[in-house]
C-alpha cells in the first residue's frame, strides 16, 4: 500500500515549494489538489451536477471557468457546502485512481492541499505536514505573487482560511518553518527520514 503524505498551509506559506522539494529531491509522485480541483470543474459529470444544483454552467461559452459565479456561491453556507460536496467527491475519486496508478512507481506519494483538513482530505493521508510562515512574510509573498488580485486579496483569503489554519495547527503530524530564516531542505530531509523509517 502506498503511503500518502499530505502537505498543507495557508495562503503564502510556501506549501507548493515544499511539495516540489519532495518531488525533486526524492523523485516522489506529487498531486496538487488545488490545481486538480479547478480542472475538475470542466469534467462533464461535475459540470452537470453544478448546473443541476445551481442552475448555471460553471464554464462560460468560451470554455473559461466562471470564477465570479463560483465565488458567489461561497457567500451562503448552504451553497458553499453543496459546491464543495460536488467538487470534493470528484477530487477524492480522481486522487484514488491516481494513487493506485503510482503503486508500481513509489511507496510514498505526496498530496498538496490548502484545505487538507476542512475538506476531509486528511483522512486519506497517512501523515500530514503543515508549512508555517508569519503573516507578515506571507502577505509580502502574496503581494508580489498575485499583484493582479487587488489590495484586499490576502485579507479575504486569510479570513476564509482561519478555521482551516486552526485545524492544521491542531492536526498536522509535522510542521515546517518557512519564514525564510530556516533552511527548508534540512527540515524536509528530517521529516522524510521519519516517514520512511516506518514504511
Amino acid at each position: 500500500m502506498v503511503t500518502v503524505v499530505g502537505i498543507c498551509g495557508v495562503i503564502g506559506s510556501g506549501k507548493s515549494l515544499v511539495r516540489r522539494i519532495f518531488e525533486v529531491l526524492y523523485e516522489l509522485p506529487t498531486y496538487d489538489c488545488d490545481a486538480k480541483a479547478k480542472e475538475l470543474y470542466y469534467h462533464p459529470t461535475v459540470r452537470r451536477e453544478i448546473e443541476q444544483a445551481f442552475g448555471e454552467d460553471p464554464i462560460d461559452s468560451d470554455g473559461r471557468l466562471r470564477r465570479d459565479f463560483l465565488t458567489s456561491l461561497l457567500v451562503q453556507d448552504t451553497d458553499r457546502y453543496r459546491l464543495e460536496e460536488i467538487n470534493h467527491r470528484a477530487l477524492f475519486e480522481d486522487f484514488e485512481v491516481w494513487r493506485k496508478s503510482q503503486e508500481v512507481r513509489s511507496e510514498v506519494v505526496v498530496a498538496e492541499s490548502a484545505i487538507l483538513f476542512s475538506s476531509g482530505f486528511y483522512r486519506v493521508c497517512d501523515h500530514t505536514i503543515m508549512i508555517e510562515a508569519s503573516e507578515t512574510v506571507r502577505r509580502e509573498r502574496v503581494k508580489h505573487r498575485d499583484r493582479d488580485k487587488g489590495e484586499g486579496f490576502f485579507e479575504k483569503i486569510s479570513a476564509l482560511q482561519r478555521e482551516e489554519e486552526r485545524l492544521q495547527r491542531e492536526g498536522a503530524d509535522f510542521k515546517i518553518d518557512n519564514d525564510g530564516d530556516t533552511a527548508l531542505v534540512p527540515q524536509v530531509e528530517y521529516i522524510f527520514k521519519q516517514l520512511t523509517s516506518n514504511t
